[in-house]
């Protein structure tokens, strides 16, 4: 029953796609021998294994295989005598390469696009990716939820938590940014009629993650221009 699950959970597919592509991915950078790509997967491999404490659901399956796989890249980068800020720029480069971070900027706004309610449509996909992508190492908290404002905060984070017990904690650059260069690109404010914003972050900045999405509506904006007059 397990397996069927398993196989029927879109992150179970999500990893089976990044590990068939990945390595092509870090072959054509050049910047690793085969040798050094020999490494990186039996690292990846390992991480895995000693980081199965964050497995908890079938979720967080992809997700440990993702930080192992940007920790890997990146413990490549400093073995070959990279500063850190030029190692997270090059692994920052293959991970969102390898997962087409333009392609999804583009499906979210053709979907936002073909919508008769953008901004319901978003917030019932954030909704939803809650449970279904991120799963039990991850906690949420809807600070607003109406027609208007649609307010969530994540107050764990799995992400965050690997690499501070890996003891690289720098590598939430890479993770927080991934929202802000990806799917949020989709959003298109005067189009959609949304406004977007995630201030702060546990990796980046120590606080909650806070995702804030507002309904832009004329009526409102009408109603702001006659106060001031």
């Amino acid at each position: 029953m397990f397996k069927f699950k398993r196989i029927l959970s879109k992150n179970f597919w999500y990893e089976l796609l990044q590990n068939i592509t990945i390595w092509k991915t870090i072959k054509k950078t050049s910047k690793f021998s085969s040798f050094e790509i020999k490494k990186i997967r039996e690292e990846y491999n390992r991480l895995k294994k000693t980081n199965r404490i964050f497995i908890r659901d079938i979720q967080s399956e992809y997700h440990v295989s993702w930080c192992s796989i940007i920790l890997s890249i990146y413990k490549a980068c400093l073995g070959k005598g990279m500063k850190n800020a030029d190692a997270i720029r090059l692994t920052e480069e293959i991970i969102f390469s390898n997962m087409n971070a333009e392609g999804i900027s583009k499906f979210i706004e053709t979907a936002l696009d073909k919508s008769k309610d953008p901004f319901n449509f978003i917030v019932t996909a954030s909704k939803q990716q809650e449970t279904n992508f991120f799963g039990n190492t991850f906690r949420f908290s809807r600070i607003k939820d109406g027609f208007d404002s649609y307010h969530v905060h994540v107050n764990e984070c799995m992400y965050n938590e690997f690499f501070k017990e890996n003891a690289y904690p720098e590598l939430m650059t890479i993770v927080c940014k991934w929202d802000m260069i990806s799917w949020s690109r989709g959003i298109k404010q005067e189009k959609h009629k949304i406004f977007f914003e995630r201030p702060v972050t546990l990796g980046l900045n120590g606080e909650d993650c806070k995702f804030k999405f507002e309904r832009i509506l004329l009526e409102k904006i009408e109603t702001s221009k006659n106060k001031t007059l």
